[in-house]
């Protein structure tokens, strides 16, 4: 091979390959903007403070990841009106 082919052959295999490499910019999960109706039972979870089954609950209904459900269930918890329970 001539000079001009390794040329050719250096750019296909060292410089394009790299402009699909490179990772596309995350988009940022906003859970005020996000559309999701909680069902009650989520929102009873949270109400009785079990944040973790109302995160599991929320992942299984929405397909979030755990990040997101997590954010998302603790959004819907400062929108509910402080209640203390009852001792």
């Amino acid at each position: 091979m001539d000079w001009l082919h390794w040329l050719l052959f250096a750019v296909v295999m060292f410089l394009l390959p790299a402009q699909f490499l490179q990772k596309k910019a995350e988009k940022v999960f906003d859970p005020e903007t996000y559309s999701y109706s909680p069902s009650s039972g989520v929102l009873d979870f949270i109400a009785a403070g079990r944040e973790l089954e109302a995160i599991r609950l929320i992942r299984h209904e929405t397909g979030l990841g755990l990040k997101e459900g997590r954010d998302l269930c603790r959004h819907l918890k400062s929108q509910q009106p402080f209640c203390p329970e009852k001792t």
